[in-house]
Order: C-alpha cells, then sequence, then structure tokens
C-alpha cells in the first residue's frame, strides 16, 4: 500500500475552458470510428492533470455496458485505465465490473457513488483493487438509456470528501457523454447486474487466457480482430459470473459447516 502522509483532498475547480474547445473540435472534425476514442483519450489525460496535482496517485477508469443478454445486462466491461504511480499508466488486461463494483452501484442506481476507506463496513460488499482508498462512479446517462459508467479513484482516503469533487466528476461524465453515439447507449430496464470474481482473481485469470483465446478465435473462426475481441469478452464474462456463483455456493457451504460446530 502506499505510505502514509500528507494527504489532500481534492477541493475543487472547474474545468478549463480549453478542454471543451478541444472536444468540440474533435467532435465537428474527426471521422465517426475514431471520434470516440481520441475524445475520450482527451479527457481521460487532462483527468489526470488535473486531479493529480500533489502526485499522490490517480486512476481514472471507463467501463462500458456489457453485451444485452435476453434477460438483461450482465456486467459492465471496463474498456479504459489511465494511471499516475502507484497505477500503471494504462493496462492490457481489464475487468468486469458486477454488482459489487462501485460502478456497478452507479449503473443500477442510476447516480453518483462514493466510497472511502475510512468509512468502515459498507451496507453492501464492494470490490476494490490494491492501491484504492477512495473512490468517486458516475454513471454515462442520456435519457433513460445507460452507456457506461466513469470512474475515479484516489489512493487517499478523504479524497472525494468536498462537495464541489463530485460536481467536477459529474462535468467530466457530462462532457465524456458527447464521446458516444446513441447506438452506445442501452435501457436503464435493461441494467440486471450480476456478481463478478474479484479484481484480482479476473486479473490472474485475464493474463493467462485472453490472449491465447483471442488466438484461437482469430484462428479457428477466422474472425476479424475487433470481432475476435467481442467474441472472447463475451465468452469469458459468461464463464466469470459462473465462477462467481460457484464461490459464492462454496463460501455458503464453508460458513455453514463452521456454524454447525
Amino acid at each position: 500500500m502506499v505510505s502514509k502522509g500528507t494527504v489532500y483532498p481534492f477541493t475543487g475547480s472547474e474545468i478549463q475552458k480549453d478542454l471543451y474547445k478541444r472536444v468540440f473540435e474533435l467532435l465537428a472534425s474527426v471521422e465517426d470510428e475514431n471520434r470516440q476514442w481520441r475524445i475520450a483519450q482527451t479527457i481521460f489525460e487532462y483527468m489526470l492533470f488535473h486531479f493529480d496535482e500533489h502526485k499522490q496517485g490517480i486512476a481514472v477508469r471507463y467501463a462500458k455496458v456489457g453485451p444485452d443478454h435476453e434477460d438483461g445486462i450482465h456486467s459492465l466491461y471496463e474498456t479504459s485505465l489511465y494511471g499516475t504511480s502507484p497505477w500503471p499508466m494504462t493496462v492490457q488486461y481489464h475487468a468486469y465490473w458486477g454488482r459489487t463494483h462501485l460502478g456497478g452501484w452507479a449503473a443500477e442506481l442510476q447516480r453518483m457513488q462514493r466510497w472511502d476507506a475510512r468509512d468502515g463496513q459498507q451496507h453492501r460488499p464492494i470490490d476494490i483493487d490494491l492501491y484504492e482508498q477512495s473512490s468517486c462512479a458516475y454513471p454515462i446517462i442520456r435519457g433513460d438509456a445507460l452507456a457506461g459508467v466513469l470512474m475515479v479513484s484516489s489512493t487517499q482516503p478523504g479524497f472525494f470528501q468536498h462537495p464541489s469533487t463530485w460536481q467536477t466528476v459529474r462535468d467530466y461524465a457530462l462532457l465524456l457523454n458527447l464521446a458516444f453515439a446513441q447506438s452506445d447507449f442501452y435501457p436503464l430496464s435493461h441494467i440486471k447486474l450480476r456478481v463478478m470474481p474479484a479484481l484480482s482473481w479476473q486479473s490472474a485469470e485475464m493474463q493467462k487466457v485472453y490472449v491465447p483465446r483471442m488466438l484461437i478465435a482469430t484462428r479457428q473462426y477466422n474472425l476479424a480482430l475487433q470481432d475476435a475481441e467481442r467474441q472472447v469478452r463475451d465468452e469469458l464474462e459468461l464463464e466469470f459470473e459462473q465462477v462467481a456463483r460457484s464461490q459464492d455456493l462454496q463460501e455458503s457451504v464453508n460458513s455453514g459447516k463452521r456454524d454447525a460446530r
């Protein structure tokens, strides 16, 4: 964990107008297939500089809505992570956010959610990563539809304690909304998140299986890279969901054995 030192809560400051100008320029000039990535990258890089003035460690993440199954959407899939030390600048393998993730709460409840290590026991379980001590998540909503969730995490407890901080995260989320096409949004009524395995388990498993599964999908099924990625992500989502159910069942069995002693 990061060593304890002086904590600098983010007290909030407005997004500079040059970022708005740059986003509108990209919106007007970049072709459709590249627009989302270019706008999101611009916003995320600006967020790192804005939130981490004191170089204590910030992670900015975005997770998009997962596949829409017959019974609804089971998870959000993390597509972007931009970090400052001790987080990496970016990561190759991403995670699925379920109903025990702060981002999952924001998606289900359709409003901003915060978590802080100082608050003690939460009213429901939450998945956190190795360095995370406080976080703020905001859903990307257009009308009655959801595209995903923007989340900012800090190595410092209390970082999001000031109300103006929540407003700043909200402002970034509203600006990020411009990056997405209407087809990226799914009805809020379809959000039926499931429990997913712990983030540490997912990271280790992704490093083992993602690339081999991608190679199989591209060679055996003759899929283009983008189609192969989509197929593998969809398959792994259902497999991870099953792992989480099995883990919960085993935990219940073990708990019952302990109670019987």
